[in-house]
């Protein structure tokens, strides 16, 4: 125990010694991200995409939020839209981006989990917010991981929500479950 608390302490001062310059890459990476996404949606695709699919192309978007896929909004005739989400609070806005809704998250078995929903709810996630890892994330906004609430929420497995809406062939996956990724892909 000794030798874990010496490793925590340096860790804990690593942290505190780089944060304004882990902070800057944080910004830089999303600066970066932001690039790409106006770069790669300044192509036109539609005619590649009518050639390619005479079937809409079927989008699972676990972890939904707000279902802000860049490329799924432009080229919105040629998709399925089917989104997961737990947190109720987005399922209007989802509603309204004319795909299928799921009130639920995935995971690798049906049944009940506890969601520890934060300050920044997009941030909520079955696990607990470590703050070693939320620092690394955002270093500005610890605030955010704080949990407020910690809700019920039912959960399914991404072969019975394909299986219920009796979909075969899945084309474009995205998942976003805030650290439960793998277990979503059991």
């Amino acid at each position: 125990t000794l030798w874990y608390k010496k490793i925590s302490a340096l860790t804990t001062l690593g942290f505190d010694r780089y944060s304004s310059i882990m902070g800057r890459s944080f910004d830089l990476v999303n600066k970066s991200q932001k690039a790409r996404e106006k770069d790669y949606l300044s192509y036109n695709y539609r005619a590649i995409l009518s050639l390619l699919s005479c079937e809409p192309i079927v989008h699972l978007d676990i972890g939904a939020g707000d279902g802000a896929d860049p490329i799924v909004k432009k080229y919105d005739e040629h998709f399925e839209k089917i989104y997961v989400e737990p947190r109720t609070s987005e399922l209007g806005s989802l509603g309204a981006t004319g795909g299928k809704v799921i009130g639920k998250a995935i995971s690798n078995k049906p049944g009940v989990h506890k969601l520890n929903r934060t300050n920044a709810d997009e941030l909520s996630s079955f696990l607990e917010p470590s703050g070693e890892f939320a620092w690394l994330y955002a270093s500005t906004q610890l605030k955010s991981f704080e949990v407020v609430d910690i809700a019920e929420v039912e959960t399914t497995t991404v072969e019975q929500v394909l299986s219920e809406l009796s979909i075969t062939n899945l084309d474009y996956l995205k998942v976003d479950t805030q650290g439960t990724e793998v277990d979503v892909l059991r």
